[in-house]
């Protein structure tokens, strides 16, 4: 199901950023994944 959704938000931001270059998308999206595993984090510690 996360994947899914996961899949989902990239298309979203594929078509949004589609007037960046290449590397700028790699960044945000490196970002995003970076951010995501973050909070993953945070929430497991008790």
């Amino acid at each position: 199901m996360s994947f899914i959704l996961f899949f989902t938000i990239k298309q979203i931001f594929k078509n949004k950023f589609l007037t960046l270059n290449l590397y700028e998308q790699r960044i945000l999206l490196k970002n995003r994944i970076i951010s995501h595993l973050y909070l993953k984090n945070c929430q497991g510690i008790p």
